[in-house]
C-alpha cells in the first residue's frame, strides 16, 4: 500500500495514521502538530480520486496530466459530494464536467461511488444510478493510481477545521479498480 506522506493546505498525511479493521481503510483524523501543521491525516476534504503518483508521498506537478476526482466531500456541506475530471497537462488546465451532487437520502454508511472512465466519455455512478456523463474528445486518459484522503484544506469553502470533532476518521470499505482489456 502507498501512503500519502506529504503536506498540504492545513495538515501533513503521515503513515502511522492509515490502517485497516475489519476490512476498512481508516484514515485517523487528529489535531496534532507535524511539520509545521497543526493536522495529521486531518479532515474535512474527504475523497475518492485519481492520479499518477509522485513517488515522493503526494501528487505533483511533474506528473499531473489528468485528475479524476470520483467523490469529494467538505466538511461544512455533508449533505452533498461533487466529482470533476481535470487535464491539466498539456496547459492550459481544464476542469470537464464538475458537477456537486446532493447526497441527503443515501440509503447505506457506505454509498457506492463508481465511474467508467473511457476514451470517448466518464460516466460517474452514485448507488448505480448515473448521476453526471462527460464527452471526452482530444483526451487521451493516463496512468494513475487510486487515492483515498481526508485533508485539512480550505477546499469547498471551509474556513477552519472543528476541533472538536477531533480525533475522527474517515473509513472506506470497498475499492476496486477494474480495466477492460
Amino acid at each position: 500500500m502507498i501512503y500519502r506522506t506529504d503536506s498540504l493546505d492545513w495538515s501533513t498525511q503521515l503513515p502511522e495514521n492509515v490502517s485497516v479493521s475489519d476490512g476498512k481503510s481508516i484514515l485517523a483524523v487528529k489535531n496534532q502538530d507535524s511539520v509545521g501543521q497543526h493536522y495529521t491525516e486531518a479532515g474535512w476534504h474527504t475523497s475518492v480520486w485519481m492520479m499518477k503518483h509522485f513517488r515522493t508521498g503526494g501528487a505533483g506537478p511533474a506528473v499531473l496530466v489528468q485528475e479524476l476526482d470520483v467523490c469529494q466531500n467538505d466538511s461544512p456541506y455533508q449533505d452533498r459530494h461533487s466529482l470533476n475530471l481535470h487535464r491539466w497537462k498539456p496547459e492550459p488546465h481544464l476542469q470537464m464536467g464538475w458537477k456537486k451532487e446532493n447526497t441527503t437520502n443515501l440509503p447505506v454508511d457506505f454509498p457506492a461511488w463508481s465511474c467508467e472512465f473511457t476514451r470517448k466519455s466518464l460516466n460517474c455512478f452514485c448507488e448505480g444510478k448515473l448521476v453526471q456523463r462527460v464527452v471526452i474528445t482530444n483526451f487521451v486518459p493516463s496512468e494513475g493510481q487510486i487515492w483515498l484522503t481526508t485533508i485539512a484544506s480550505y477546499l469547498g469553502h471551509t474556513e477552519a477545521v472543528d476541533d472538536n470533532k477531533l480525533p475522527a476518521a474517515a473509513e472506506f470499505d470497498y475499492v476496486r479498480l477494474y480495466q477492460t482489456q
